[in-house]
């Protein structure tokens, strides 16, 4: 299988970053060193040169390899289910200190469980 990057999905992630941090393409510019010009190209598919996306990765604190397709994922590993892959993921979330991470695992890991129960009562009372 061919591996192929999602250059739609990137943009969206990347504007999901900028949004949140009340910035504008033009700012986002400056911050990374890439041209304006280059993240319009994005917006209609264009993907980005190797330093670009680098920088851009940096500054959206993104995994590349969350937008190869075709690559493995986390997912795709023997005993990897959904709640394991997302509590990994927060857990290497460098953006929040060791007791958000804590929290935030915690609170994810108990609603999980809280849900799994409603569905399995659901599916017997059906």
């Amino acid at each position: 299988m061919s591996t192929r990057f999602d250059a739609d999905g990137f943009h969206s992630a990347l504007d999901t970053v900028r949004l949140a941090r009340r910035m504008t393409w033009i700012d986002v510019a400056r911050a990374t060193g890439v041209s304006a010009a280059m993240l319009s190209r994005m917006k209609h598919g264009a993907a980005p040169a190797a330093d670009g996306l680098a920088a851009l990765c940096r500054w959206g604190r993104l995994d590349v390899a969350d937008f190869l397709t075709g690559a493995e994922s986390p997912a795709d590993e023997p005993g990897q289910d959904p709640i394991t892959v997302a509590m990994l993921a927060i857990g290497q979330d460098r953006s929040l200190n060791r007791a958000a991470r804590t929290a935030l695992t915690t609170v994810l890991l108990t609603t999980y469980q809280q849900l799994l129960a409603m569905t399995a009562a659901a599916k017997t009372d059906a």
